[in-house]
């Protein structure tokens, strides 16, 4: 169950970035991580938008949580 709610979140955030909502996109990937914290790849997404958004800092911290 709650692996099917993380695809739809990763399958909902995916087609939000296609059409530029980065926003929205962050939103879902937010949803994802309160189901599961240990997803790197989820991080590492989050901080290519911060980097589309120019908020570096935020960028970075999720470029660090991804590494850990």
């Amino acid at each position: 169950m709650k692996e099917q709610k993380i695809i739809e979140r990763l399958h909902r955030a995916n087609d939000l970035i296609e059409v530029n909502n980065y926003e929205g996109a962050l939103v879902e990937f937010q949803k994802i991580l309160f189901f599961d914290k240990n997803i790197p790849e989820v991080y590492a997404e989050r901080a290519e938008i911060y980097i589309k958004l120019c908020d570096f800092s935020s960028a970075i911290a999720n470029f660090k949580k991804a590494l850990q």
